[in-house]
């Protein structure tokens, strides 16, 4: 009733001023209410223990992110109807109806144009969504964010930089959210970054035991020779015989020349490059003599 009384008494103030003279002063009209206020003001009578504790402390920071997001009026004037539902149920339903149909929408132009993109992304992975729909389109952001980050670890695969790790766990995580297809996929990925990481460590410690003439080969050399052999790629196999190449025929042609003419047993070091020369099939004019010399103790 007394809302009734206050827009009825509203009513009659315009129907007087619209038929004076003009002899009186216009009737004020009311401020226009400030919306990122408003919200501020709701999420702490109404949102959870987390998000108030958030913004509590951050009132003039969370209202200035807030009018610093563009909005169109449509979606201000939808936002501001959210605040004035008459209790807090209703308000968070409405609030996250208008939040999916934002997501989709902004995940439809994302896709289109690869505006904002990541904040889109990022949404889609920490979101409470609830939609189908808006969940379908997120996969769809999903694929496209697992197809660039693909494509950027190769490089990085080939390098053996240390960055692809932390970018295949997020590569993972991603791919997961896909289907277990996709995860399997980006294991293999992962496994390749693993093995091109190792594969550098044994190439530049087999580079270091040549120039200074270590008649050794490294633990380095056997590791990455594993890791690659498990793999089935084209890659792995390329860089299985740049590993072994350095590693096994190159340190080879140091190690036996040097330890084949005098020993007695199959010395360690000389065995290691004769079970890899025949394990991967490798042959070199400059080696092969002296492999058929150690079959005689190591065959």
């Amino acid at each position: 009733m007394d809302k009734l009384r206050i827009l009825g008494s509203s009513l009659f103030s315009c129907l007087i001023v619209a038929c004076s003279s003009g002899s009186e002063p216009a009737a004020q009209a009311a401020p226009p209410v400030d919306l990122c206020t408003t919200l501020f003001d709701k999420t702490m009578q109404c949102g959870t223990a987390e998000e108030r504790t958030l913004i509590s402390n951050r009132k003039e920071t969370t209202i200035k992110g807030c009018k610093e997001r563009h909005r169109e009026p449509e979606e201000e004037k939808a936002e501001l109807a959210c605040t004035l539902k008459p209790n807090c149920d209703d308000y968070l339903t409405c609030r996250r109806e208008l939040g999916t149909a934002r997501l989709k929408k902004e995940v439809e132009l994302a896709l289109k144009t690869g505006e904002n993109f990541e904040r889109v992304l990022d949404t889609c992975k920490t979101g409470d969504i609830r939609d189908d729909d808006a969940k379908k389109l997120c996969v769809e952001i999903f694929k496209q964010a697992i197809a660039t980050a693909t494509r950027e670890l190769a490089p990085l695969r080939d390098s053996g930089d240390l960055r692809g790790g932390s970018r295949c766990v997020d590569l993972q995580m991603l791919a997961e959210k896909v289907s277990p297809e996709e995860k399997a996929a980006a294991d293999v990925v992962c496994k390749e970054v693993d093995a091109g990481r190792r594969a550098k460590e044994a190439l530049d410690l087999a580079a270091s035991y040549l120039n200074v003439g270590v008649k050794e080969v490294p633990v380095e050399c056997d590791m990455a020779l594993e890791d690659l052999e498990k793999l089935e790629s084209e890659w792995a196999k390329t860089r299985l015989k740049e590993v072994a190449a350095r590693c096994i025929i190159d340190l080879g042609n140091l190690i036996l020349p040097a330890k084949v003419k005098k020993m007695l047993i199959c010395e360690y070091q000389v065995e290691k490059v004769y079970k890899a020369v025949k394990k991967y099939s490798l042959s070199d004019p400059a080696l092969d003599p002296w492999i058929a010399k150690a079959a005689k103790k190591c065959g």
